[in-house]
């Protein structure tokens, strides 16, 4: 899971700075410059002894949660913790102790920043009077992942605490993960220093792949030059390619997302059996247009040099 390509990535969702996402956080998280909305709410069951007033605690715990991550508050933080808290993350590693889970945080913050969190509360409920129970999916709009949180919450002199904060990965079906690249499927022009190529891409099998065909000339029935399948890995858990050249070579590539740009890396085997190897950057300003660009290029283990920049344009769409 630390693998380069998922260096970003997964550093962000397997790492000890997405627990922070297992927490009370019921809004979504932002830069300190942009309003935090409410969690929503799927469920909420009260027993006897526990009432809306305790929700709308936690719920207030969460907002104050919210706040000190913006800023990179984790001593606020920890202080939300009881003093017995523990945090394991989807990694398995575990964090106990106030102490322990401000230096996570305060580590976190320095090495990784602040990032955007969006939450979905699927669950809250309330097993005895004084302890509640929040579950919930935590989702990274800058990398396109997702994680499933538990938090145990215990209510102490009318304030709630978090005692127990666990998360698991989230595993999407296909098509729901391959939602990020879905601006992508059209037709498009990229346009190259001494020729055009057109790609058009399309989803096939109910979403669940992707499909790009690169091809020399335009029109329909046109056969590709190369071809590309997009899908889903739920074993690593990323997006992930296979590649297919018209000579005959192929090659297989995983994806990571930070903001509205992707990174490809990829290995490959030509028709002579050489091992290759490239890095892919796709930036997307715009649903119109995105660049793509070739870089940490080699064969063999001999290094290319890198290829110049291509920009895309997207075919209007002709009504008929």
């Amino acid at each position: 899971m630390k693998s380069k390509i998922n260096k970003l990535g997964k550093l962000i969702l397997a790492s000890s700075f997405t627990a922070l996402s297992l927490a009370l956080l019921q809004t979504m998280l932002v830069p300190p410059n942009i309003a935090c909305l409410s969690a929503e709410t799927n469920t909420v069951d009260l027993i006897k002894g526990a009432n809306v007033s305790d929700e709308q605690l936690i719920r207030k715990e969460a907002d104050n949660f919210v706040k000190a991550f913006a800023t990179g508050d984790a001593e606020t933080i920890a202080n939300m913790c009881a003093d017995e808290c523990s945090l394991t993350d989807a990694e398995g590693t575990q964090f106990n102790g106030r102490a322990e889970i401000k230096k996570m945080y305060e580590r976190d913050f320095q090495t990784l920043g602040l990032q955007p969190l969006s939450l979905k509360i699927t669950k809250i409920s309330f097993p005895a009077a004084d302890v509640g129970i929040e579950d919930g999916e935590a989702t990274f709009p800058r990398t396109a992942s997702k994680t499933r949180y538990s938090v145990i919450h215990i209510k102490k002199d009318n304030t709630w605490k978090m005692l127990r904060i666990s998360e698991t990965y989230y595993n999407p079906q296909p098509s729901e993960a391959l939602q990020s690249l879905s601006w992508m499927i059209g037709d498009w022009t990229l346009h190259g220093k001494n020729n055009d190529t057109f790609l058009k891409a399309y989803a096939t099998n109910d979403g669940n792949f992707m499909v790009l065909q690169f091809s020399d000339r335009e029109g329909t029935n046109i056969r590709p030059n190369a071809l590309q399948v997009i899908g889903w890995s739920a074993k690593s858990k990323d997006i992930v390619s296979w590649n297919f050249g018209h000579a005959g070579g192929f090659g297989f590539g995983r994806w990571r997302k930070n903001d509205d740009n992707w990174f490809i890396e990829t290995r490959g085997t030509t028709i002579d059996g050489s091992e290759t190897v490239a890095d892919y950057i796709i930036k997307h300003p715009d649903i119109d247009h995105f660049n793509w660009q070739s870089v940490g290029r080699a064969i063999n283990g001999a290094k290319l040099p890198n290829m110049e920049n291509v920009e895309a344009t997207r075919h209007p769409v002709i009504s008929k």
